[in-house]
């Protein structure tokens, strides 16, 4: 392939060019009525996907009022208030977006069409865009700010050659993306066969569990802790991929630290306190973190490990089953925080086969896990190659 061509290690820029932006790009800014229109498909910000190129969600004239913006098929939605979410993707049919955007089409004599989207997706494109953003609540961009801005590209031939490099990089990642969600699917429904399609007898988490133990309310300042500071956990800790101990937050005083509410390696955390999508999570705490404190609206499991399998008993609780029994304990309203007492989750019934074969089927759960994190992680690598050449090349 002729990319190869380009040391991108190397780059030299000696003949590429600067353009202002209202050169690279034009602002296409017609008018759309929604009560008024036979356009049937819009997109608002709420559509488009952080750092994506892809569009996959989408809503109808019905959903909104007030004027908005016309696109056409190939056009580029850019988010102009909080452009630091990177949202800027392709449309692939003509319809009308959020006036909180700008429309952009790529100009094929200064920029490749095939390029352009990546161009806006580039740290330095994205950087510039936030910086130029006034506002304090909501920042947002001026199309009369932006158009000013002054961008060097590369040659014509050299454009060609580096988009037909990043969007070969742009359909592996939509590959493993499909096969990781796949994936995903085909490892939860197993799950849930191997752990529910038995006629094991149904126990109470009670019966397993040796004590609980609440967090504690402390201050702590948002920032991660250095050189063996003292921390408390914040409820995103108990995270949807396992425990993620950086998660937390430095304690303000730091004499505050109660080896009770230490982090311990084999550790069963459970969020009682939070969204009601998020209330009841759980996760295995993989390793000891001696300077780490459970939180107060999270809850510390203590097994008895002659009867239950600390991994099998995490893949339950995250089953769809027990989270059809929390979601039916959480108590509050609409949108609100969600609260489960520690009496709701002992009272929690589970499947509970032979030790042993807890432990045969934790172990078929995991290869399906690892099989899953190794797609997830060829996708990260694939992601990070093209935002290193992003950032090499602009």
């Amino acid at each position: 392939m002729a990319v190869n061509k380009i040391d991108l290690n190397n780059l030299d820029k000696s003949n590429w060019k600067s353009f202002r932006f209202d050169e690279i790009a034009q602002n296409i800014s017609e008018r759309v009525d929604p009560n008024n229109t036979d356009l049937e498909v819009y997109i608002g910000l709420e559509h488009i996907d952080s750092e994506s190129l892809h569009i996959k969600r989408f809503g109808t004239s019905d959903d909104v009022n007030g004027q908005k913006l016309k696109f056409y098929k190939g056009d580029i939605i850019f988010g102009r208030r909080r452009a630091y979410q990177r949202k800027a993707g392709i449309v692939t049919c003509d319809g009308f977006c959020s006036a909180h955007s700008l429309v952009l089409r790529a100009n094929p004599e200064v920029i490749a069409q095939e390029l352009f989207p990546f161009f806006l997706h580039s740290d330095l494109f994205m950087h510039r865009a936030v910086d130029i953003s006034v506002g304090s609540l909501s920042p947002t961009i001026n199309w009369g700010t932006l158009k000013g801005q002054q961008f060097l590209l590369p040659p014509k031939e050299m454009q060609t050659r580096l988009a037909g490099l990043l969007w070969s990089l742009e359909d592996a990642l939509e590959s493993e993306g499909l096969v990781r969600m796949t994936l995903n699917k085909v490892r939860l429904s197993i799950r849930e066969k191997l752990l529910y399609s038995s006629d094991h007898p149904r126990v109470k988490l009670g019966g397993l569990v040796n004590s609980i133990v609440a967090g504690k309310s402390l201050n702590g300042e948002n920032i991660s802790p250095q050189n063996n500071e003292k921390a408390v956990l914040k409820v995103s800790a108990v995270g949807p991929s396992g425990f993620a101990p950086n998660e937390s937050k430095v304690l303000h005083d730091q004499n505050g630290f109660l080896t009770k509410f230490q982090i311990n390696e084999g550790d069963i955390l459970i969020t009682r306190a939070n969204t009601a999508e998020l209330v009841g999570r759980v996760c295995l705490v993989d390793s000891s973190y001696p300077n780490l404190m459970l939180c107060d609206k999270t809850l510390k499991l203590v097994i008895d490990k002659g009867k239950v399998d600390n991994d099998y008993l995490v893949e339950v609780l995250n089953s769809y089953e027990s989270r059809r029994q929390i979601e039916s304990f959480a108590t509050g309203t609409g949108g609100a925080m969600k609260n489960i007492t520690q009496n709701e989750i002992l009272s929690i019934k589970i499947p509970l086969p032979k030790l042993q074969e807890q432990k045969k089927l934790a172990k078929k759960i995991r290869l399906l896990k690892d099989n899953y994190r190794n797609h997830v992680g060829q996708e990260k690598q694939a992601y990070g190659l093209k935002k290193n050449i992003l950032n090499q090349v602009f």
